[in-house]
């Protein structure tokens, strides 16, 4: 089923998209913007460190990031060696515990590096992921585009000037996630239970080592046990499928669902995943039954899992829970305010009551997007730190008027 909705919202170094199939989200997309490594990157990098007991070496991307080089991706002339110089690809984003991966196979020419340069340097910026996805929904010519950033909307137009889609500027005075349920979305696809139309549900496990998914068929139906556990099956695997792709789950993916027997059975269950995963823009591998009962699916891994980039691992629990991470907080808050300005009626005067960590992230990483806001409210914003808001905020009782200090 192609994409027939995709909804885009845009901060200094806080781009977000989400795109819906038919009125259930199916990709979430987060972008930096300028600042950090994405996947495409390609580096004029120099070999670091060997690494004999993986077959690979590290390289320096430089602004203190690494690459990891296995040698079945290196230079095909040559073993690896300290200090070499090399041209790589990114082929997957760092995250908390693993450095990125890089490759010498390029997915297009290089540019030729200038006399003088020296490594580490970026030589070439991957595909610009929110554009990317954009063109992906767009060949169908059935999507509609929604953006809440003028300028980011001027670009997109020109990227899609081929293409015979609907794509207009939000100009409501609600968030353009929350108005679009991309948020209350967000929000599920960080839970570990996902439930299925049928009365069963999902329960999705990250591991470090691999992602459990465990099919539970809920509560009895009049149906037989055989057609109940097929039919609770089948609904799991095209949920699964979703939430593979949403969730943006790499590696080894184990499915323990409800146990069938029957041979067209387990082969309708296996189609519909291949099916449901067809759209998928990474690739995937589905290697079917083990002699277990079990599926086991091989996805590429192309970074951090949506949970790894949107929650911050729970020190209480030590990581069997988590919360939202200060950064994405601080975007819905600022978020909240710039919808509070499109609202008829006078300027507001900002005050905005964050947790201490939300609060360290708008006077840090998200300070630009902080700037920019007030320039367009032609308002400071006040911002004050109250410890009881876990993993939230909230708009204050407006102040008086105050001019803006120039």
């Amino acid at each position: 089923m192609p994409i027939d909705e995709v909804f885009v919202s845009v901060l200094p170094g806080d781009r977000r998209a989400a795109a819906f199939e038919d009125g259930v989200l199916v990709e979430l997309v987060f972008d930096d913007g300028d600042s950090g490594i994405h996947i495409g990157d390609v580096f004029l990098a120099r070999i670091t460190a060997l690494t004999p007991s993986i077959s690979g070496a590290f390289v320096d991307l430089g602004d203190g990031s690494s690459g990891l080089l296995m040698s079945a991706d290196g230079p095909s002339a040559g073993r690896l060696s300290e200090g070499q110089t090399v041209i790589v690809e990114v082929v997957r984003t760092a995250d908390a515990k693993k450095s990125a991966k890089v490759s010498t196979r390029l997915s297009a020419p290089a540019p030729t590096p200038s006399t003088g340069v020296r490594p580490p340097f970026r030589l070439r910026r991957g595909a610009d992921p929110i554009e990317d996805l954009v063109r992906r929904a767009s060949v169908s010519g059935t999507c509609r585009i929604v953006v809440d950033d003028a300028p980011s909307l001027a670009v997109l137009r020109g990227v899609l000037r081929d293409f015979h889609t609907s794509i207009d500027l939000w100009i409501e005075p609600q968030p353009l996630f929350s108005a679009s349920g991309v948020d209350e979305a967000i929000d599920a696809a960080l839970s570990p239970r996902v439930d299925l139309p049928g009365g069963g549900r999902l329960i999705i496990e990250e591991t470090a080592a691999l992602t459990a998914i465990d099919v539970d068929s809920g509560r009895a139906t009049e149906r037989s046990a055989k057609a109940a556990a097929l039919a609770c099956d089948l609904e799991a695997a095209e949920a699964l499928a979703r939430q593979v792709r949403l969730r943006d789950i790499g590696g080894v993916i184990v499915v323990d669902f409800v146990p069938i027997r029957r041979p067209q059975d387990r082969e309708r269950v296996i189609q519909t995943l291949r099916d449901t995963l067809a759209d998928d823009p990474a690739s995937n591998r589905i290697a079917g039954w083990t002699r277990l009962g079990l599926v086991e699916i091989v996805r590429q891994r192309r970074g951090p899992s949506l949970s790894r980039r949107l929650a911050n691992i729970c020190s209480a629990c030590e990581g069997s829970g988590c919360a939202r991470a200060p950064k994405l907080i601080a975007g819905d808050a600022l978020r909240a305010l710039a919808a509070e300005g499109r609202r008829p009626g006078p300027p507001i005067a900002p005050i905005l009551a964050v947790s201490p960590a939300v609060l360290k992230s708008l006077q840090g990483e998200m300070a630009p997007a902080r700037a920019e806001l007030e320039r367009r409210l032609g308002e400071r914003i006040e911002l004050r730190s109250e410890t009881g808001l876990v993993g939230g905020f909230r708009l204050l009782p407006e102040p008086p008027r105050r001019e803006m200090p120039r």
